[in-house]
């Protein structure tokens, strides 16, 4: 039995690692194959991917306003959001361990000052009037002062549509990679790994890496940018902006894409076996209830749905 506690506790340990990693915005492909030959290497591992991904929901599906009201109310009484964190961190038996992983830069998500959980897509008004769409396990700071309007792009996507603002303030995203402004206009921002991406859906917006010339993107195109410069301009189109409706519609999808872009909204792990991936698939998913969008999926391909429990599906 020791042997066994001894082996969950490290689970857990390598399980926030992992965690923290998958979170940073900076995944890359590999480190995606090893976190999921990891998952298979061992029973535990899932239970222990499983119980992270839980309490990563528990934490950041508290509604944003009310978190940082409580977090106030916590620092009032002189402790710290970090302290909050850790307790609860403790409380849910991740351990030490778990918050030692957890204080590195992804856990800053857990403290902004607006947040969605995993599957939520999370609709805020701003001070200003501007409308602002979270997708699923996304994170912000909102910085607005006398001489501008700030929201930090902490993790995920979002989607804002600007307010008019009396003081005539500009309007910012920013991302690890660079500056987004508004220039009157309805867009999305995106952390992705490494790199960032901006969709217009309605007038323009300035694009300004930290270390690059900026360029100006039209409504109806999207680019990615690094922290040195911009991408050509690609198309973008209305139904790009579907998540914030909770619906995801595809053209022509490798199958493997879709299950991994549903998988992003799902608490736990989903996988399928590797000759689906490359099947393609065109449609509209339910993103905020991924469990009938399986199911259409399995009617149409004639799929089978493996459930390990609650947070391990696999698709077959």
């Amino acid at each position: 039995m020791s042997n066994d506690r001894e082996a969950q506790r490290q689970a857990l340990k390598e399980a926030a690692r992992w965690h923290v990693q998958r979170m940073a915005g900076d995944a890359s492909p590999g480190l995606e194959r090893a976190w999921r030959a990891w998952l298979d290497s061992a029973p535990q591992n899932g239970w222990a991917w499983a119980r992270v991904e839980q309490l990563h929901g528990q934490l950041a599906s508290v509604p944003g306003g009310l978190a940082f009201d409580a977090f106030k109310r916590a620092e009032a009484h002189g402790l710290t959001r970090r302290g909050v964190v850790k307790g609860l961190l403790l409380a849910t038996g991740l351990g030490l361990g778990g918050w030692a992983s957890y204080r590195s830069t992804p856990a800053q998500a857990l403290l902004a000052d607006v947040h969605s959980g995993t599957g939520e897509i999370r609709s805020v008004t701003l001070a200003d009037g501007s409308q602002l769409v979270l997708d699923t396990a996304s994170a912000v700071n909102i910085r607005f002062d006398s001489g501008q309007r700030l929201i930090q792009l902490v993790r995920g996507r979002i989607l804002l549509t600007s307010g008019k603002d009396v003081q005539q303030r500009p309007l910012r995203v920013q991302t690890a990679q660079g500056v987004v402004q508004a220039l009157g206009t309805r867009f999305s921002v995106a952390q992705q790994a490494g790199r960032s991406e901006v969709e217009v859906f309605e007038h323009a917006v300035r694009v300004s890496p930290l270390l690059g010339e900026a360029q100006r993107l039209e409504s109806g195109q999207a680019c990615g940018f690094s922290d040195q410069r911009v991408d050509s301009p690609q198309l973008a189109s209305a139904a790009q902006a579907a998540w914030s409706l909770g619906q995801l519609v595809v053209e022509n999808w490798r199958l493997g894409d879709l299950l991994d872009e549903l998988g992003r909204y799902r608490p736990g792990l989903l996988t399928y076996a590797p000759q689906l991936a490359e099947q393609r698939v065109s449609g509209n998913f339910s993103l905020t209830d991924s469990d009938a969008a399986l199911s259409a999926l399995a009617r149409s391909f004639d799929l089978r749905i493996e459930r390990h429990g609650r947070y391990w599906v696999r698709v077959m």
